[in-house]
């Protein structure tokens, strides 16, 4: 009988902070580049809804544009650009925040309150045979930094590359990029 993989161990060895930055930069621009659609709106007093200006901001856009300032009389036959051009709305700068806030649909906050999830960065080895190895190599840094005269470069070559010499504080630490590799 095999094991599923929600049986196999897992250990957390740390957090992938750079893609937890990268991830929350992206979020950033989305919600500011919406923030500027809906200033626009808002300044102009366009009567729109904040749901669809989220799911599609040109075409609610458009739409509020149109039935604000174009609903009566001969404005009603003007398109949307020349209503753009009487009431004095530039949408060189909206037609930015659209672009930059379509870029990535996949980031997903609330269009009214601006919060999102955080999903996790979390680097977790998974696997017995990994966990295993992880925990062992651990044992030997810890065992050899008991000696004084070990030369980080040896120890590489010895493991293989699965310990390496981490240059931002200068310490010897297991090779997770070649466990989670390993199959």
């Amino acid at each position: 009988m095999s094991k599923s993989t929600k049986d196999a161990p897992s250990l957390k060895i740390g957090t992938n902070d750079k893609a937890k930055n990268e991830f929350k930069l992206k979020m950033s621009e989305r919600v500011l580049a919406f923030t500027e659609i809906v200033k626009l709106a808002q300044k102009h007093d366009l009567e729109f809804n904040k749901e669809a200006l989220y799911a599609n901001p040109k075409h609610e856009l458009y739409r509020a544009i149109k039935e604000t300032l174009g609903s009566e009389g001969v404005l009603a036959k003007v398109s949307v650009e020349k209503l753009c051009d009487l009431f004095e709305i530039d949408l060189t700068l909206v037609t930015k925040a659209i672009q930059v806030f379509s870029k990535d649909e996949s980031l997903v906050f609330n269009p009214f309150d601006y919060s999102y999830k955080l999903p996790s960065f979390d680097i977790v080895l998974k696997g017995e045979s990994k966990v295993q190895e992880y925990k062992e190599l651990e044992a030997v840094i810890k065992a050899m930094s008991k000696f004084e005269d070990v030369i980080p470069v040896y120890v590489q070559r010895a493991f293989g590359g699965r310990i390496y010499l981490d240059t931002a504080d200068n310490k010897l630490k297991p090779n997770v990029a070649m466990l989670i590799a390993k199959k």
